[in-house]
C-alpha cells in the first residue's frame, strides 16, 4: 500500500481524497505527505517519524548552505587568483620586453671584447721577446739565490702573471696594427 499524499483532508469528517474517496476508516492512521507506515502504527508515532525527517532534511539543507559557502569562497580564492595570474603575466611580458630591449641595445653598443685574440705588429712581437727574456733571466736568478720556501713560489707566481698582464698591455697598445 502506497502512502498518503494527501494534506489530511481525509480526517475531517466527510472528508475524502485520492486515496480514500469515502473518506479515511477510523482505525487507519494517517499517512503524512510522502511518508508511509504500516498499518496500525500509532499516529503519535508517525509524527515523530516525520518530525526526524524533517529535522534531517533541515540538516542536509544546512549542509547545501555551507557547501554553497564554500563555493562562494572558492569563487572568491578563484578570482584573486585570476587577478595574481593577471598580474603575474603582465610582469612575465614586461620582463621580456625589457629582456628584448636590452639585447637590442647590447646590438647597438659595441664593445670590445677582452677575451678576443688580438695579433701584435712586429714591434710589439720584439717587446714581447725582450720582456719574456728579461723576466726569465730574473727567473733563473731567484731558483739559484733564494732557498725554496712558499715565499719563492709566489714570486715565481707573479712574474708569470706580470708577463701575462705586459703581454696583454703590449697587444692592446694604441700603435699596435697586426
Amino acid at each position: 500500500m502506497s502512502g498518503c499524499l494527501c494534506t489530511g483532508q481525509c480526517r475531517l469528517p466527510g472528508g475524502s481524497c485520492a486515496m480514500f474517496p469515502n473518506g479515511r476508516p477510523l482505525n487507519q492512521p494517517h499517512n503524512f505527505i510522502g511518508y508511509s507506515h504500516p498499518i496500525g502504527m500509532p499516529e503519535n508515532e508517525a509524527r515523530e517519524r516525520f518530525h526526524k525527517c524533517e529535522h534531517m532534511i533541515d540538516h542536509c539543507q544546512d549542509g547545501i548552505e555551507k557547501c554553497f559557502g564554500r563555493i562562494e569562497q572558492i569563487d572568491s580564492a578563484t578570482s584573486a587568483l585570476t587577478e595574481m595570474y593577471k598580474d603575474i603575466t603582465l610582469k612575465v611580458v614586461r620582463f621580456q620586453d625589457y629582456l628584448a630591449n636590452k639585447a637590442i641595445k647590447k646590438k647597438e653598443q659595441k664593445r670590445d671584447n677582452i677575451f678576443e685574440f688580438i695579433p701584435v705588429d712586429h714591434k710589439g712581437k720584439d717587446d714581447i721577446r725582450h720582456i719574456r727574456n728579461a723576466l726569465y733571466d730574473f727567473y733563473c736568478w731567484i731558483l739559484d739565490n733564494v732557498q725554496e720556501n712558499r715565499e719563492r713560489s709566489i714570486a715565481i707566481t707573479k712574474l708569470e702573471e706580470c708577463a701575462m698582464w705586459l703581454n696583454k698591455s703590449i697587444s692592446r697598445r694604441k700603435d699596435n696594427e697586426a
